[in-house]
């Protein structure tokens, strides 16, 4: 009798546990809008390298953000020469996932809805660093993206912080050339030395 009893408590138990969990569709929220074709979610971002490259070297700086959530952050630092122009080509991962993704890619896809911009600031000297954006999205006209870019040092040795920006445009925002537009994907500082 025991036996029977607590078998039927047991039954009982599990009965309510998965009445309880059972979901009332009912009371799902619909979606307001559509899902925007090319806006994409936001990017988990982990990595971002800037491959340099010129007539006589090559060198690679990288951003490294082991969880995508700012803790332990290692920042490389721009060794750059005085009158030099570079070609950079900025490459983006989450390496959080199993094989790791390439973001960049998926921005590449997405190119109407980002844009990079790219600022330097002096912090010791008068040395100075400026970008040229040399690809674009598919729009009429088109605008720039900034995957690739130059990168130009003048003649002044010094020290500074070059800031990366990616800009993402979605739900309706319009692409614009404004640092502040859209919503910010990445902002990272690099710290700079011209030689």
């Amino acid at each position: 009798m025991k036996n029977l009893f607590k078998g039927i408590l047991i039954v009982s138990v599990a009965v309510i546990s998965l009445s309880a969990c059972k979901k009332n569709k009912s009371n799902d929220p619909s979606p307001t809008a559509p899902i925007e074709v090319g806006g994409g979610d936001e990017e988990n971002i982990t990595r971002v390298v800037l491959f340099l490259a010129n007539d006589t070297e090559k060198d690679t700086v990288t951003f490294n953000d082991p969880t995508g959530k700012g803790t332990n952050v290692m920042v490389d630092s721009l060794i750059l020469k005085v009158s030099t122009s570079y070609l950079v080509e900025v490459k983006i991962y989450d390496d959080t996932k199993t094989p790791t993704s390439i973001v960049s890619n998926e921005i590449l896809s997405e190119a109407n809805f980002h844009r990079f911009h790219y600022t330097f600031a002096s912090t010791y000297g008068t040395p100075s660093l400026v970008t040229i954006i040399t690809d674009q999205d598919n729009r009429i006209p088109p605008q720039p993206l900034g995957l690739r870019f130059d990168l130009l040092t003048g003649a002044n040795v010094g020290n500074g912080k070059f800031k990366v920006s990616l800009r993402h445009f979605a739900g309706g925002a319009e692409k614009t050339s404004d640092p502040a537009g859209g919503d910010s994907d990445i902002s990272i500082e690099f710290p700079v030395r011209i030689k």
